[in-house]
């Protein structure tokens, strides 16, 4: 956790199509880990909170409305944007790649480098190109660790980039268990442990609300799982509410101290409200979950049915 950062502050990214921009708020989920012992009531229907004014705006690139992958850096003083040509908000647009990508994906790899993922055809670090790249098909799990990025591909194994002296690395002929984007705790709660944790990959479809958490020993050579928790990730409140959640793998966060916070994006049929909603969790040194307390914010109705980026 970077210095100057409040632990329990996160930044909401979402889509407005009446400024044709990006609206930025500022979050302090603090309170929902206020009460130890109060658990949700998956019966309520969910309290809807008013999203704060927001902190900044990012007008799009091109005036359409495109899909932008967002990311904010450790200080939480730099949030760079980055669309499927390769614009970004934050350098010259002569620097884009020159041919559409697709679902591009931004880490933030100390506070003034970002690193930029496109689902084909490779891999394109923002401060130059690595050698001999890992070709990409089919995006599975990527992290960060210091100054090196883990990219695992699913047929292909998982690799490794080195933001310092761009060189890639192989990492192994295994695939992570997780997809999407995954946390790394090197020493998890002063156990010496090295765990990754996200959400655990299935070969077969899957509703939106059932890919549990899972943490996953990163010295155990190929990585395995060594804790599951189906219903931490689940949403059901929302759902008994009529909202349906928007199509992509629920957003995880890491405040320090064994405590998580999983987000989601859902909206209503038929309609145009949404709402981002949290929930806080914290895990044990013995990987017991312990549930708190879950939010709910209202979205803007000018947002559409586009999800929101929740970055720490």
């Amino acid at each position: 956790m970077a210095a100057g950062r409040h632990p329990s502050r996160l930044f909401v990214v979402a889509q407005d199509s009446s400024l044709l921009g990006n609206l930025v708020f500022n979050l302090n989920l603090k309170y929902l880990f206020s009460q130890k012992s109060q658990v949700p009531d998956e019966e309520e229907p969910p309290l809807l909170r008013s999203l704060p004014d927001p902190v900044a705006y990012f007008k799009l690139v091109n005036l359409s409305y495109e899909y932008m992958a967002f990311a904010a850096s450790p200080d939480g003083q730099v949030i760079a944007a980055i669309g499927y040509k390769g614009q970004t908000l934050l350098y010259d647009a002569a620097a884009a790649m020159n041919h559409p990508m697709n679902h591009p994906v931004l880490l933030p790899v100390g506070d003034r480098m970002f690193f930029a993922i496109f689902g084909k055809p490779r891999v394109h670090p923002h401060r130059g190109q690595g050698r001999r790249p890992p070709t990409f098909e089919d995006l599975g799990a990527y992290f960060v660790s210091g100054t090196r990025v883990y990219v695992s591909l699913r047929t292909q194994g998982t690799y490794s980039y080195h933001t310092v002296r761009r060189r890639w690395r192989t990492e192994g002929a295994w695939e992570l268990p997780v997809r999407g984007r995954a946390i790394l705790v090197p020493n998890f709660l002063g156990t010496g442990r090295k765990l990754l944790f996200g959400f655990l990959d299935f070969e077969e479809p899957r509703l939106y609300d059932e890919f549990p958490l899972c943490a996953v020993d990163m010295d155990a050579r190929p990585p395995v799982v060594v804790g599951c928790w189906p219903k931490a990730a689940r949403f059901s409140q929302q759902l008994r509410a009529g909202y349906r959640i928007c199509p992509r793998v629920s957003q995880l966060n890491y405040f320090g101290n064994g405590r998580f916070c999983i987000s989601v994006t859902s909206h209503k049929s038929h309609s145009r409200d949404g709402v981002v909603c949290f929930m806080a969790v914290e895990l044990t040194q013995e990987l017991q979950l312990l549930k708190h307390q879950y939010s709910c914010y209202l979205i803007s109705e000018s947002t559409g049915r586009y999800p929101a980026d929740v970055l720490l």
